[in-house]
């Protein structure tokens, strides 16, 4: 999480899910590790499989749900989590960003940037 202390955002959506894999690995390896433990003989064995490899494709789509659905609560107290490229792709900036979450008008760049979100997700989705 060091990338948070010297960094306010993210420049591209690769450098965002490069990143939402890093922070949420650990925790879903948790989560699918405990999931896959089977009982042999009254004794826990782990998993047959990498654990990592398994739970990254979830713990990237968790990020992504994360960041479309704290949109509100996020730019209200200040933090961006969208990359800057699909932010500018849709002719949007921060100020605008604000503005919606602070009850402004949606715009059709908002919907596109979130429609392509959505899509990215979707993909980690099925990965998980």
């Amino acid at each position: 999480m060091i990338y948070d202390i010297y960094n306010d955002g993210f420049p591209t959506l690769q450098d965002y899910l490069d990143y939402a894999g890093g922070a949420s690995v650990a925790p879903a390896s948790i989560f699918v590790h405990l999931c896959g433990l089977t009982n042999e003989n009254g004794k826990y064995i782990p998993p047959a499989f990498d654990v990592k490899r398994v739970a990254t494709p979830c713990a990237i789509f968790s990020y992504l749900v994360h960041i479309i659905r704290d949109f509100v609560k996020d730019h209200t107290h200040n933090l961006n989590y969208f990359p800057e490229d699909l932010i500018k792709e849709n002719g949007l900036d921060r100020k605008s960003l604000l503005d919606m979450a602070s009850g402004g008008k949606i715009t059709p760049g908002f919907r596109n940037m979130i429609r392509k979100l959505y899509a990215v997700a979707d993909e980690y989705r099925i990965k998980t």
